[in-house]
């Protein structure tokens, strides 16, 4: 069976793709390929081409409400969802290494955590100009590739800031104590909602496979420790 095509709003290390993973877990789902498309707009029209067969996006934030892209990008016709998964979000704000704080000119980001952290940002940093990007994570990126220019700081997820080796200015940057955001697992075609119960199904009889496998290895641990059996080299080693 091929494997399940989903497509997410961001890029690696975005909080889109930790909720698809989130929900690849929930559906104990196996057999997966994950496209990182960037934009809604992106997985929208990859949904109704056919070039994915699940899509990931975010509908709600806690702080700013509904998500105006997602929004603007849904197709006429109404999408399916399978299920939602609700992801705390840490905005956290990083820096180029060796770049002084009052040298500092401009925070980049995604235009949704540029929304939620706009209050503490007038508070902590009124002089920083924002900057909106298409992705909190391609953001860090391109701050550590330098395609950001070195004054910039961008706000991201926390691991992705470390992962390009940027420095960690402050964490938990948001208006409001617990800043959540809701993602949608939707789908475009009717036949997809069979193709995810053949996976689902497939994912099932490994995971009993899988059960079953580790059970007999534990029993055979059990019976050599009965035994006297010390490892591969005692004969009696073999005798199970």
């Amino acid at each position: 069976m091929k494997p399940l095509k989903i497509g997410y709003q961001g890029t690696p290390g975005s909080n889109a793709e930790t909720a698809t993973k989130m929900m690849i877990d929930r559906l104990n789902l196996v057999n997966v390929e994950l496209v990182p498309l960037t934009t809604s707009q992106n997985v929208c029209s990859a949904l109704v081409a056919g070039i994915i067969d699940f899509g990931v996006m975010a509908r709600k934030n806690s702080i700013s409400g509904y998500v105006a892209e997602t929004l603007q990008a849904l197709p006429h016709k109404e999408l399916h969802k399978v299920m939602y998964q609700i992801v705390p979000i840490n905005h956290c704000l990083f820096k180029r290494p060796y770049v002084p704080m009052n040298t500092i000119t401009t925070i980049a980001s995604y235009e949704q955590a540029l929304l939620q952290t706009r209050q503490i940002r007038a508070r902590m940093f009124p002089h920083l100009k924002e900057l909106k990007t298409e992705d909190t994570a391609l953001s860090a990126k391109q701050l550590a590739q330098g395609e950001l220019p070195a004054t910039t700081t961008v706000l991201c997820f926390k691991q992705v800031g470390l992962k390009y080796g940027l420095d960690l200015v402050c964490e938990q940057m948001a208006d409001k104590p617990n800043n959540n955001t809701l993602f949608d697992l939707t789908y475009y075609y009717d036949d997809k909602e069979k193709l995810l119960n053949q996976h689902m199904q497939q994912s099932q009889q490994f995971q009993n496979f899988v059960q079953a496998v580790q059970e007999q290895l534990d029993k055979d641990v059990e019976a050599r420790k009965r035994i006297g059996a010390t490892g591969p080299d005692d004969p009696k080693w073999w005798l199970v």
